[in-house]
């Protein structure tokens, strides 16, 4: 089970999209690292896109020591910064992992990526956690990973892998369903937000 998440959140400036997420690409490739890159495929109005890059890790010593590594290397540092100018903004994020995926089919692959990002109410972290352990537990197919950012208090992360459009759709129709009405307005009472970005994953190394 990775210890924590590495996200990297690039927003292309207008007509880099494909140029930035290339470059991702081919860095990840050489860095041979386990993730995945993704390119967001809902956005709020006016956001952009944002193309993704995800890096697992075994045990937060092993991060820290790569970062160690990239920061005295100034081919690497070079590459960040020419990959950054083609973009609005970069964005990174460390987070914990709470439970792992689980219950993925032999032979699965996956082509959509949901974030579901909570925010939870002044003091109500813990309880969301709680809840959202509870509601994974129960729930049948394949079980998102839990995340808690270690640089955002309030913040809890649910990230689900989806083989279809279809598949993103009905999930949601299933939260939303009078079934699941009481574990959802659990959950819906201990936030203040919940945003849900679906992105298309374009890179992933087991």
């Amino acid at each position: 089970m990775p210890a924590c998440i590495v996200n990297i959140a690039r927003k292309p400036i207008e007509g880099q999209s494909f140029n930035v997420l290339n470059a991702v690409i081919g860095t990840m490739e050489s860095h041979g690292l386990p993730g995945n890159v993704t390119m967001t495929l809902t956005t709020n109005l006016g956001s952009g896109i944002s193309i993704i890059a995800t890096i697992r890790w075994e045990s937060f010593d092993a991060f820290e020591e790569f970062q160690d590594s990239f920061f005295a290397n100034q081919s690497s540092t070079s590459r960040w910064d020419e990959t950054a100018s083609k973009c609005q903004s970069v964005d990174t994020n460390v987070l914990e992992v709470i439970k792992p995926v689980d219950n993925v089919p032999d032979g699965f692959i996956p082509k959509y990526m949901v974030r579901n990002i909570f925010t939870a109410k002044r003091g109500k972290r813990s309880e969301l956690i709680d809840a959202l352990i509870e509601n994974r537990e129960s729930s049948t197919g394949i079980k998102g990973t839990i995340m808690k950012p270690i640089g955002h208090y309030q913040n809890i992360r649910v990230t689900q892998v989806f083989d279809s459009l279809e598949a993103v759709r009905a999930s949601l129709a299933m939260i939303q369903s009078p079934e699941n009405r009481e574990r959802t307005d659990k959950i819906i009472q201990l936030t203040d937000q919940i945003i849900r970005p679906v992105s298309r994953i374009r890179y992933l190394k087991n």
